[in-house]
């Protein structure tokens, strides 16, 4: 199991546990060099941190930032400070793609605009420039303010021939139906190694499937624990911000009362 690289000023866009899933199951794919796309780079936190530990890829970001130049700013400036910049090209909309090259991306990402039109066009266009064997990741599936996000995917998935095997928190993990079966035992693999806690099974009193469309779904454990646990059986350090949380918290523990403001 390989350390992973992390140059990260703030991490409320990262989910660290994310990451090595991410960069571990592409390591998987035994592909000298492989193609990022990702719909909604924002700051280019995770196509940055993906493409340190993966020197050999390159990555596509499509991202019209609407309203926040500052934002893309301050990406440039990250790719120019971390020397990605050969690496990374950015267009604005899909129709900056070359659509004569079906199956160009190995690892799609989408996190752009959140409204259930935005997201099913969003997985309808990028699918068609998934690899065989590549792997599709959307993000904030389940996020309680957007809830055209499950809508879009979900129909998406009984509409498609498209299988997600992953449940890991914000985020669903797709392939195409070949690969399902390997890659479910690659993650539960990856998880073991990672010592990130998972359910594949649900059995209380009752049993129940946590099948999507008949395809058993590999569901991450996220008490705090957990993380605390995955943490520290791989070294992951805190971001700033983190570590200011981490201060916040402590001195609500023991000074209960005190208005803190971040």
């Amino acid at each position: 199991m390989k350390s992973l690289i992390w140059k990260w000023e703030k991490i409320r866009t990262l989910s660290p546990r994310d990451m090595c899933i991410a960069v571990d199951l592409t390591r998987s794919l035994s592909k000298k060099s492989g193609q990022l796309l990702e719909i909604g780079v924002f700051q280019g936190i995770f196509m940055n941190t993906f493409l340190l530990n993966q020197p050999s890829w390159k990555a596509v970001g499509i991202d019209t930032y609407p309203g926040h130049p500052e934002t893309r700013d301050y990406f440039l400036n990250s790719v120019n400070l971390l020397k990605l910049s050969e690496k990374i090209n950015s267009h604005h909309n899909f129709d900056e793609l070359d659509a004569s090259q079906p199956g160009l991306f190995d690892l799609i990402h989408i996190n752009g605009e959140h409204s259930e039109t935005a997201v099913l066009n969003d997985v309808e266009r990028s699918v068609k420039y998934l690899s065989q064997d590549g792997i599709l990741v959307i993000d904030d599936i389940f996020h309680t303010e957007f809830p055209g996000v499950s809508s879009a995917v979900y129909k998406f998935v009984h509409s498609n021939s498209i299988s997600p095997f992953l449940i890991s928190g914000d985020k669903i993990w797709l392939c195409f139906p070949n690969f399902f079966n390997e890659y479910s035992e690659l993650t539960k693999n990856i998880l073991n190694e990672r010592s990130i806690a998972y359910d594949n099974n649900y059995k209380t009193n009752y049993n129940m499937s946590k099948s999507i469309k008949n395809y058993q779904q590999i569901i991450l454990r996220l008490e705090p624990r957990h993380n605390e646990n995955f943490r520290k059986a791989n070294k992951i350090p805190r971001s700033k911000y983190e570590q200011k949380m981490k201060i916040y918290e402590l001195i609500g523990l023991f000074l209960p009362g005190i208005l803190i403001v971040a």
